[in-house]
């Protein structure tokens, strides 16, 4: 080691040389950590919160696609759609609570 070096700096253990180090403000990892791939749960909840809006009662109301979907379920269950109503009545007896938060 140079005994010209600035200061009292010894080189050693993480402690590079002033040469090597990083520049101020610039990062070692400047890409930073990468991102989780997004999975179907994390898809279907973004897409299920997202808002429509809807005519009812003569009244355009904002409500999310789950609340749609849900309505819409409903509605034709209780049209006569034998297959839905099934569904729903299995919804309902297991207690299901809606997958994303209101």
């Amino acid at each position: 080691m140079s005994t010209e070096q600035e200061g009292s700096y010894q080189v050693g253990y993480k402690k590079p040389p002033p040469q090597h180090q990083f520049a101020k403000g610039r990062s070692g990892n400047p890409n930073g950590r990468p991102k989780k791939p997004k999975t179907i749960n994390t898809l279907l909840d973004k897409a299920l919160t997202e808002t429509v809006v809807v005519n009812e009662n003569g009244r355009r109301k904002v409500i999310s696609k789950f609340e749609a979907f849900v309505k819409q379920l409903v509605n034709k269950a209780t049209a006569g759609d034998v297959r839905l109503t099934k569904l729903l009545i299995a919804f309902h007896q297991a207690g299901c609570n809606p997958p994303i938060a209101w």
